[in-house]
Order: structure tokens, then sequence, then C-alpha cells
């Protein structure tokens, strides 16, 4: 059971690192992106919120727009 629950943790643990490299390899074909911004990405761990910041950074027009609409 213990070992069950750390296996689907690092999986998840995993899934969120791709969400994370993704967005940030989309936005840099976008622009230049800063170090707060990256560590503001990388600082976030729920799947949900990667998956729409996902979405937000395949749809924004430049890192900007990408930084822009986390604001509102």
């Amino acid at each position: 059971m213990v070992f069950e629950e750390m296996l689907r943790d690092e999986r998840a643990e995993g899934r969120a690192e791709g969400r994370v490299d993704a967005i940030l390899e989309l936005l840099r074909d976008k622009g230049k992106v800063s170090e707060a911004l990256e560590e503001r990405i990388r600082g976030q761990k729920d799947s949900g919120i990667l998956k729409s910041l996902l979405l937000r950074a395949s749809r924004a027009a430049s890192v900007e727009e990408f930084e822009s609409s986390l604001d509102s």
C-alpha cells in the first residue's frame, strides 16, 4: 500500500514536471522567459493549474501576453 502511494506520487510529480517543461518550451519559442516567470511556473505543483497554464502558453502570441494573463 505504501509503495503504491509512493509510485502514484512519483508519477504525478513526473507529469507535473513534464507540463512545466512543455510550458517553458512553448514560451521560449515566443520570446525570453524571465527567471521570475520560470520560477513561478516551476513552483506550481497543482496539475489543474499547470494544465491551464499549458493551454494559455499555447494560445499566447508572446511571453508578455502569457504573463499578463496570469494576473487576470
